[in-house]
């Protein structure tokens, strides 16, 4: 079999990959795009329009073409794993830019010079965007937004009302047995970090863990050795044990592992993500709310007791987060909370640099003690998957509006661009 190919045939294998993925996904696109039903053949068919979701399961038996629809397919995970949603738009653009890049090439075009002069369009297109893009986004915006992305009214008015009395930032998504989607807000806390291997859940989606004893360390973690004796007191009681570090080594890694995979501990390790300068804040803000102590020496688990730790009423944990609901009676440090939340309001206002002002409202979040439960339900399983990959985007649009703006859709923003 010929597995080398050069010049104008490779180009063209390469493109064709590139364009069966578009011409797929680009029929998805809109309000008034087709769905597409992708059987794994492992569990029920999967229902959906979301652009991520279909690239993932998309293969060709041509090596050269799937090449093509592979590197296009970075495009839209990307920006999945960036925005939450876009992601057809994505392949769409990507593969047009390609297709009229090759006109140029043809005409002897310089490539250098091309990737140049798209690389200053780049930027001065994101700077328009952000000009003519409506930053004041109200709850009405949120319904709007969420009922164009989910095409659901019902999950649109749930997510107006998060907006109004939660936060939006926090919702996370459970199934449910009821044929109605229901949501609650509850007391709580989240962090934009995940349990450190897929190993360590054995479940689709979210962990959840009941009643689990909470460890914090501001370090490295290198090794579980010190920690034994605390680990089989919580293992004696048949609790469960999470611990949240700033990293872990192999060796720590790997008997948490161990020791989850055997079931001789029921143990998560999370790490915490680097918030840069704010990261020893972000411990300290934990602490505060959850009623628990720092450790920053393993030499500290040494004399550790089953006492001194505390518990929480439940942690739910999936690859990139984790929201840990307290105990009610725990928030003993009640006066230190108001005192470090109205500071946190403050440096708010005051602060003009951005990326410091998203990483304080992160922080502030954490306070403001809102967790967002969605619970889909539906009366088949591949209704009920179809609406959950719809609420995510729904979400993710509504977040990524937040953060940076909205504009007129239908494809109002590219005719002002051009």
């Amino acid at each position: 079999m010929e597995n080398i190919l050069r010049g104008k045939k490779a180009k063209s294998e390469v493109i064709k990959g590139m364009e069966i993925l578009a011409n797929v996904i680009g029929d998805t696109l809109g309000p008034r795009g087709r769905n597409v039903i992708i059987d794994s053949g492992i569990d029920y068919p999967v229902i959906t329009n979301d652009g991520a979701s279909i690239a993932k399961e998309m293969f060709l038996t041509s090596p050269f073409k799937d090449i093509g629809m592979r590197v296009l397919k970075e495009a839209s995970l990307k920006t999945n794993e960036l925005m939450g949603d876009g992601t057809t738009t994505a392949i769409v653009l990507s593969e047009s830019i390609l297709r009229y890049g090759k006109k140029y090439l043809s005409k002897g075009k310089n490539v250098s010079l091309l990737k140049d002069e798209l690389d200053k369009i780049y930027i001065d297109i994101c700077r328009y965007v952000d000009q003519i893009s409506k930053k004041d986004i109200s709850s009405k915006d949120i319904k709007n937004l969420a009922y164009v992305s989910s095409g659901n009214i019902k999950n649109a008015n749930i997510l107006k009302e998060i907006y109004e009395k939660g936060d939006i930032h926090s919702c996370f998504i459970e199934d449910t047995k009821a044929e109605e989607t229901s949501y609650e807000i509850l007391d709580g806390m989240y962090i934009d970090g995940g349990y450190i291997s897929e190993y360590l859940n054995t479940s689709s989606g979210f962990k959840n863990i009941l009643n689990p004893y909470i460890i914090l360390y501001d370090g490295k973690l290198e090794s579980i050795r010190n920690m034994v004796n605390v680990l089989e007191e919580i293992k004696s009681g048949k609790g469960s044990v999470v611990i949240i570090a700033k990293d872990f080594s192999k060796e720590a890694r790997n008997s948490i592992i161990y020791n989850y995979m055997n079931n001789i501990l029921d143990i998560t390790a999370i790490k915490m993500p680097e918030y840069f300068d704010m990261t020893k804040d972000f411990f300290k803000d934990l602490s505060l709310n959850i009623g628990t102590n720092i450790f920053t020496n393993e030499n500290e688990f040494l004399d550790l007791s089953i006492e001194d730790l505390v518990k929480v009423k439940n942690v739910k944990v999936s690859k990139s987060k984790t929201y840990i609901i307290p105990e009610k009676d725990k928030k003993e440090n009640i006066e230190k909370i108001l005192f470090e939340k109205k500071k946190l309001q403050d440096l708010i206002k005051s602060e003009k640099d951005k990326s410091k002002k998203e990483r304080l409202k992160k922080r502030l979040s954490i306070y403001e003690s809102k967790i967002s439960n969605i619970k889909i339900g539906a009366q088949t399983e591949a209704e009920r998957k179809n609406m959950k990959l719809k609420l995510e985007d729904a979400i993710a649009t509504c977040i990524s509006s937040l953060e940076g703006g909205v504009l007129e859709g239908g494809g109002l923003a590219f005719l002002k661009i051009s």
